[in-house]
């Protein structure tokens, strides 16, 4: 399914687990547009989980593994 025990989720893997669109990867306009809309859609999952005033960069993080399983 594109997950490596170890490694880094890749950013198409993400997108398409969460639903959402790859645009053009690996050219650097679709991979900004691709990371923006992850980032979107965990940030949302985030704040729905946690406060808001707390939601840190570790929190994306790791919902970001959550969904590279």
């Amino acid at each position: 399914d594109g997950y490596l025990p170890g490694r880094e989720p890749s950013l198409e893997l993400l997108a398409r687990r969460l639903g959402l669109p790859v645009y053009t990867p690996h050219h650097a306009l679709g991979d900004a547009l691709t990371t923006a809309a992850v980032f979107l859609a965990l940030a949302a999952k985030a704040e729905r989980a946690h406060c808001p005033s707390t939601l840190s960069v570790g929190d994306l993080y790791a919902l970001s593994n959550a969904y590279a399983h």
